[in-house]
């Protein structure tokens, strides 16, 4: 039962591969499901109302950005654990990267919207009020994912295998992060 380089035996990292794996296919098909949904209902009502329908609401809108960056992300964590610096890492960390910040944008967004629902009564539903919210919420969740993707690339950092640190639920990416920390913990020591 030898160690590889992870500090997994060879049975342990297959079935965190296979976890990993059955995670993003899950979440996968979850929001390739609502993506679909919400597409269809739209271009159904589009044609028979002359409007976009569910996806004129602000609240569906953003559940749709969320799971169009939840697909970005499954399919990102599918490539699954290349080499550092290799073209498919640097990939897997920008997509990474830029799905988790939209999603969590966008979560963020829907929060503040209940708020001012709820809380201050914010007119949705009236075009100008809706068009102009959805527009401030472009503006700030292209900026922050924009600025936050590119932000790795000052140091050369999105090559190094901390990269795959992605979100608790990747038991994968997060165990062979943590072994890197301990990894590096007992180089410092040393010296």
């Amino acid at each position: 039962m030898g160690d590889d380089d992870h500090g997994f035996t060879d049975s342990q990292l297959e079935l965190l591969t296979i976890t990993n794996m059955v995670s993003n296919m899950l979440s996968l098909i979850g929001s390739s499901f609502i993506v679909i949904s919400l597409y269809c209902v739209s271009r159904r009502s589009s044609r028979l109302h002359g409007h976009s329908g569910l996806l004129e609401s602000i609240h569906y809108r953003l559940v749709l950005w969320v799971s169009q960056a939840d697909i970005v992300h499954s399919l990102s964590s599918m490539l699954g654990n290349p080499q550092d610096k290799s073209v498919l890492c640097y990939t897997q960390g920008v997509l990474s990267q830029l799905s988790l910040n939209t999603s969590f944008c966008c979560v963020l967004c829907i929060a503040i919207t209940l708020w001012g629902t709820f809380v201050h009564e914010w007119p949705l539903g009236e075009p100008e009020f809706d068009a102009a919210l959805i527009n401030r919420y472009r503006i700030g969740v292209l900026s922050f994912v924009g600025v936050t993707t590119l932000i790795p690339f000052y140091g050369d950092h999105y090559g190094l295998s901390l990269i795959h640190i992605s979100e608790p639920t990747r038991l994968l990416s997060i165990s062979y992060a943590v072994f890197c920390l301990k990894k590096k913990k007992k180089k410092k020591l040393k010296i």
